[in-house]
């Protein structure tokens, strides 16, 4: 995931994870470390925010976030706390972030309210580079028509193709 922040221009990511949930503590380390080794700055990640598992307002954390500067977030959260954190942020302002998720991202609901407020996100997947989603068949289609040339593979994350695909359409 770290991967693909820097590919996409984003070198301050921040961390957003649930207090007390240590499930996620290799993870975020290793996407730290990453993001250094990427970037080389000690402070590519500017900090790690914390929410409870009962909150459901992330207006303060939310204004933390543009207060570092981060344009990439690791967003440390199962899927349904995480749309509600993307929707929040967005209400609030927040329109040039990239969130980076966890595999339980894989939702109709959560890719639905990416697409409809135009929220940036990706995710690990279990996808192999052979596996053809609906979504990546129609964005396949409208690259072939555009540019005359196929797409020869998919990338390592799933990320949501909506914003590229209006452009080709």
């Amino acid at each position: 995931l770290a991967d693909y922040a820097v590919r996409n221009g984003r070198e301050l990511a921040a961390v957003v994870k649930i207090q007390k949930d240590d499930t996620t503590s290799a993870a975020i380390k290793r996407f730290k470390n990453r993001m250094i080794k990427l970037t080389g700055n000690k402070e590519s990640v500017p900090g790690t925010y914390l929410i409870t598992q009962e909150a459901t307002d992330y207006t303060e954390v939310i204004n933390l976030l543009r207060e570092s500067g981060a344009t990439a977030t690791l967003l440390a959260l199962p899927a349904e706390i995480a749309e509600n954190f993307m929707t929040q942020a967005k209400a609030l302002g927040i329109d040039n972030m990239i969130y980076l998720g966890r595999r339980s991202w894989n939702t109709d609901s959560i890719k639905k309210m990416a697409v409809d407020q135009k929220i940036d996100f990706a995710f690990p997947s279990d996808q192999s580079e052979t596996v053809e989603t609906e979504m990546s068949g129609i964005f396949m289609k409208a690259y072939h028509e555009k540019y005359g040339e196929e797409v020869k593979r998919f990338p390592p994350t799933n990320s949501l193709v909506g914003n590229c695909f209006k452009a080709f359409v």
